[in-house]
């Protein structure tokens, strides 16, 4: 029975811990220079976005140089008028724009406004 109790105990915590191992690192960042990164955005802050990537480790980017950003998680989004809005995140054909979607509600927001994200927390 001990030996059923501890089997099940670490099957539990194999699966907790790989839960963040295996999260989707399907966000997309477009760079100026036209380099296209893959990765999970951890955050943005005081002008650099946090992207963690399988190959690379979480990099920093400077947020001056991405013109495009898909992600289809959830994030709240602070902008320079101190307005916070959140929802998924899409580019637009021009690029240098955010489009930040909320149950089908679509804002556009000039990516030039926009001072910090962070992935919203579902409890």
């Amino acid at each position: 029975m001990r030996t059923i109790r501890r089997a099940g105990w670490l099957a539990a915590l194999a699966l907790g811990l790989a839960g963040p191992a295996l999260a989707d690192k399907t966000d997309i960042i477009e760079l100026d220079n036209g380099d296209r990164l893959t990765g999970e955005i951890k955050r943005l802050d005081r002008g650099q976005l946090s992207l963690s990537t399988t190959g690379l480790g979480t990099v920093s980017i400077e947020w001056a140089h991405i013109v495009r950003v898909t992600s289809k998680a959830t994030y709240i989004v602070e902008l320079q008028d101190g307005s916070r809005i959140d929802g998924k995140l899409d580019a637009t054909p021009e690029g240098g724009r955010l489009v930040v979607n909320y149950r089908g509600e679509l804002r556009v927001v000039p990516m030039a406004d926009v001072l910090w994200l962070d992935p919203l927390k579902v409890a």
